[in-house]
């Protein structure tokens, strides 16, 4: 066995090149020796995430990269904290599944209302036009509302209604 510059275990082998041996250790030497010297670490395709935090030290401020684990277990299914069985994992995605299935329908809904003839001739009317259909349509909504109110009263043979409470537009 050989060590090198870089506390890197060595082993032969039977073709008498040389292998790296297993040993996690011997990987984090090497990792902070090369962290040491400016070069970059290798990492894999998946990104950790990292928080960074400073640390206030008697020399002065320092800069720590942390493993944000919020974000790890938002990645993963089932991280929630406390121990969650298979029926919950499957509720859960189904749920999940039902939300993308019911997601989809409403945009497709919402196309349709976005491209129906009615909503297409409101957006071709000017703002007071548009106003006027408002007002009409809420006095109209206020006079059914009393209407229905002195329909379904208890006492039968008490004053008739009288639309001429409600003021015209106009006065609005």
């Amino acid at each position: 066995m050989l060590t090198s510059s870089w506390s890197r275990t060595l082993e032969h082998d039977e073709e008498g090149g040389e292998k790296e041996r297993h040993d996690p250790l011997s990987k984090v030497q090497r990792k902070v020796a090369l962290r040491r010297e400016g070069n970059t670490v290798p990492t894999s395709s998946a990104r950790v995430p990292m928080h960074r935090m400073k640390i206030q030290r008697a020399s002065g401020t320092e800069h720590v990269a942390l493993v944000d684990i919020v974000a790890l277990q938002s990645h993963c299914i089932g991280a929630g904290g406390a121990s969650r069985s298979v029926k919950n994992l499957l509720e859960s995605r189904r749920l999940d599944e039902v939300r993308r299935r019911e997601a989809a329908e409403r945009l497709v809904h919402l196309q349709k209302v976005r491209s129906s003839p009615e909503l297409q001739g409101l957006a071709k009317l000017n703002y007071d036009e548009r106003l006027a259909r408002v007002q009409a349509r809420k006095q109209q909504t206020a006079v059914d509302a009393y209407l229905h109110k002195m329909n379904n009263r208890r006492d039968k043979d008490g004053p008739t209604p009288d639309l001429h409470q409600f003021k015209p537009m106009d006065e609005w």
